[in-house]
C-alpha cells in the first residue's frame, strides 16, 4: 500500500504541473497578444462595414454619427490588428448603454445597439485593455467625434515636420464633422513646384485611383506623390475625404504694393500695365505726347524717394513698397517750310496756293505739328502732275490730288508741277455756253474742245472762266460768238442733260434748262433744252473749276463711246441727244458726254 500510495502521488503531481504550464502559456499568449495590437478599428453595417480606425495597444474611442438611424438597431463590430493581421473581437451580443462588456478574441457574432430616438445620435464607442482583458463600453451624446488621424508628408519646403516622415504631428490634419473632411494649410508658400502625400498611421496611402480636384493652382501625380505647381506666392490648402478624393486650393497671399501715376505729368499721358503688384514682380511704362510734344524722361522712384533703373526690356521690377511713375514732355522743334514750282513748271501753267486754318502763310518756321494745306489750279491747255519734296520733281509723288494737307514734322519742302495737257484741240467744234440766269440763250461763249490719246472728248471750265454762284446752260455747236450759234446746237443737240454720280451729287446741280427761243429771221419760237449745271451754294467757296467730257471722237465726229455702247449711268456724265443731219459738213450723230467736276481746293483735276 505504501508503495501505491507513493504512485499515485507521483502521478497527481505530474497531471498538476502540466495544467499549470498550460495556464502558463495561455497567459503569456493573452500578454503577447495584448502587446501586439497596433490599432482598434470599428465597423458595422451604419457604414457597409468599412474599417475606421481607432486607438492602439492600450485600446482608445471613436464616436460616430449615427443620428440617421434613431430609433433603430445597429450591428457593428470593434476588432483589433495585431501584427498587421485582423482580429476579432466581440462580446457577441446586444449592449446597452453605459454598461461596460468583456470582449473575446476571435468571436465572430457582431454586437447590437439600439440608438436612442430621443438624444442627438453621437454613439461613442470605448475599448480598454485592463488585467489582460479587453472591456467595450458604448455612450451616448454629445462628445467629440475621434476619427482616424492622417498626416501631410512631403517636401520640407511645403510641410512643417521633416520632410516625408509618417505621422509627423506638425502636419496633422483637422477633421471638419459637417463636411466629413480633413485638412490642413500651409501659408506664404512661394510661387513654386510641390510634392506630398498622405499617412495615417505610419501607413503611406498610395495615390493611384484618386480625384484630383484643383484651383488656383495644377494638382498632378508624378513619382507616386502628389503634385502641386503655384505662379504666385499663396496660402495653399490641402483637403482628403478620407477615402479617394483630394483637392488643393492656392491663394494668393504676396502683398500687393500700388503703382502710382504722377497726377502732374503736363504735355502727355502716362499709363501703366499695372496698378497692384508683389514684390519682385515686373510692369511697364506707355507714353503717349500731346501733339508737337516727344517723351524726354520717365522716372520710377520707391517709396523712399529711391530711383528704380529699368531693366533691359524696358520693364520695372516692383520692390517691396508702393512706386510712383512720372515723366517729362519736352516741345518738339519748330520746322522749316519751303515751296515753288519744280523745274519746267510755272504760274502760266497753272497756280497753287499755301495756307494754315484757313488763312495764306508764306515760306517760313512753324511750330511742330503746324497743319499746312496746299491748293493747285492748272491753267486751260495744262494739267497737275502732284506735288514733289525736290524742285527737280524726281523725287517720289508726295500726292497728285490738287488739295494736299499734313502737318509738319520736319523740315518739309514742297513743289507744284504742271504739264501740258496731252489731249489735241478737235478743230471746228466748241462747247458754246450761258452763264446768264436771265438771258440763258445767249450762247456767246465757248471753250475748246480736246480729246485724248484714247479719243476721250474733253473742255475745261477753269478758274478765269468760272463762277460759282452761275448757273450753266450748254451744249456743241460749229459755230462761235454769234447770237444764232445755238440754232445749230439746236438742229443738233437737242434735249440736252447733264447728270452727277453718286460721288458728286452733294456738290452740284444738274439737270435740264428748257426754253422758247427765236429762230434768226422768222417770227416762230422753237422749244429748246440744252444741259444744265450749277455748283450747290454750300460749296461755291470750294470749286473752282470744271473738266466736261463728251464721249469720244471717231475722227470725223463725236460719239457716244469708243465702242458705240451707252456708257453707264452710275458714272458722272452729260448726254447729248441729237437729231442726224447728213448735209452738215461736220455730221454729229450722237453725243454722249459725261460732266465731271473738278475742284481745285479739295480734289484732283480729272
Amino acid at each position: 500500500m505504501k508503495t501505491n500510495f507513493k504512485r499515485i502521488g507521483k502521478q497527481s503531481i505530474s497531471i498538476v504541473l502540466a495544467v499549470m504550464m498550460m495556464l502558463s502559456t495561455m497567459l503569456v499568449g493573452m500578454v503577447t497578444s495584448n502587446a501586439a495590437i497596433s490599432n482598434w478599428v470599428l465597423r458595422g453595417s451604419f457604414n457597409e462595414w468599412n474599417e475606421i480606425q481607432f486607438g492602439g495597444a492600450d485600446g482608445g474611442s471613436i464616436t460616430y454619427d449615427l443620428s440617421a438611424y434613431k430609433g433603430q438597431t445597429v450591428e457593428f463590430r470593434t476588432d483589433a490588428y495585431e501584427n498587421g493581421t485582423l482580429i476579432m473581437n466581440s462580446y457577441g451580443d446586444t449592449v446597452v448603454a453605459g454598461t461596460e462588456y468583456q470582449l473575446t478574441w476571435k468571436k465572430g457574432e457582431p454586437m447590437k445597439y439600439t440608438v436612442s430616438s430621443t438624444g442627438t445620435g453621437k454613439v461613442t464607442f470605448t475599448v480598454i485593455s485592463k488585467n489582460g482583458n479587453n472591456y467595450l463600453t458604448v455612450t451616448e451624446g454629445d462628445q467629440p467625434i475621434t476619427v482616424t488621424p492622417y498626416y501631410v508628408a512631403g517636401e520640407n519646403s511645403l510641410v512643417n515636420g521633416k520632410e516625408w516622415t509618417p505621422a509627423q504631428a506638425e502636419d496633422k490634419m483637422s477633421y471638419d464633422e459637417s463636411t466629413k473632411t480633413y485638412s490642413i494649410t500651409y501659408s506664404n508658400k512661394p510661387a513654386g513646384t510641390y510634392q506630398f502625400k498622405f499617412t495615417g498611421n505610419s501607413t503611406w496611402i498610395s495615390v493611384d485611383n484618386f480625384t484630383l480636384n484643383y484651383d488656383g493652382c495644377q494638382l498632378t501625380k508624378k513619382d507616386g506623390n502628389f503634385q502641386i505647381e503655384t505662379t504666385n506666392q499663396s496660402d495653399i490648402t490641402i483637403k482628403y475625404d478620407g477615402d479617394k478624393t483630394v483637392t488643393v486650393t492656392s491663394a494668393s497671399s504676396a502683398v500687393n504694393y500700388k503703382v502710382t501715376v504722377d497726377k502732374n505729368i503736363k504735355n502727355g499721358t502716362v499709363t501703366t500695365s499695372e496698378t497692384l503688384l508683389a514684390e519682385g514682380k515686373t510692369f511697364t511704362v506707355t507714353s503717349e505726347p500731346s501733339d508737337g510734344y516727344e517723351l524726354d524722361t520717365v522716372t520710377v522712384k520707391d517709396a523712399n524717394g529711391n530711383a528704380i533703373k529699368p531693366n533691359s526690356d524696358g520693364s520695372y521690377t516692383m520692390p517691396a513698397s508702393n512706386v510712383t511713375v512720372s515723366a517729362t514732355f519736352a516741345q518738339k522743334p519748330d520746322c522749316r517750310l519751303g515751296f515753288g514750282y519744280v523745274t519746267g513748271s510755272d504760274d502760266k501753267m497753272g497756280t497753287f496756293s499755301c495756307s494754315s486754318n484757313g488763312s495764306p502763310i508764306d515760306e517760313g518756321t512753324y511750330p511742330y505739328g503746324t497743319e499746312v494745306t496746299f491748293n493747285a489750279v492748272a491753267k486751260e491747255g495744262y494739267v497737275f502732275k502732284g506735288w514733289y519734296s525736290d524742285i527737280n520733281g524726281t523725287s517720289d509723288c508726295l500726292s497728285t490730288n490738287t488739295t494736299y494737307t499734313f502737318k509738319l514734322t520736319k523740315d518739309t519742302d514742297v513743289f507744284a508741277k504742271f504739264a501740258e495737257a496731252t489731249g489735241t484741240m478737235i478743230p471746228n467744234l466748241y462747247l458754246i455756253y450761258s452763264d446768264s440766269d436771265s438771258n440763258p440763250s445767249a450762247f456767246t461763249k465757248h471753250l475748246n474742245l480736246y480729246r485724248d490719246s484714247n479719243n476721250q472728248v474733253y473742255a475745261y471750265f477753269d478758274s478765269a472762266d468760272f463762277d460759282t454762284s452761275k448757273t450753266y446752260c450748254f451744249t456743241i455747236s460749229d459755230s462761235v460768238g454769234k447770237s444764232t450759234s445755238w440754232e445749230y446746237a439746236y438742229d443738233n443737240y437737242n434735249n440736252s442733260k447733264a447728270f452727277a454720280n453718286e460721288s458728286n451729287k452733294k456738290y452740284l446741280d444738274c439737270g435740264q434748262s428748257g426754253h422758247n427761243l427765236p429762230k434768226q429771221g422768222q417770227d416762230q419760237y422753237v422749244s429748246t433744252t440744252f444741259a444744265r449745271f450749277r455748283v450747290l451754294e454750300d460749296y461755291a467757296d470750294t470749286i473752282s473749276s470744271v473738266k466736261i467730257n463728251l464721249g469720244y471722237y471717231n475722227g470725223t465726229d463725236i460719239v457716244e463711246s469708243s465702242t458705240l455702247q451707252i456708257l453707264q449711268v452710275n458714272r458722272l456724265f452729260l448726254m447729248l441727244q441729237a437729231q442726224f443731219l447728213r448735209e452738215l459738213k461736220y455730221m454729229l450723230k450722237t453725243v454722249l458726254s459725261e460732266l465731271h467736276i473738278r475742284s481745285t481746293l479739295i480734289w484732283q483735276i480729272l
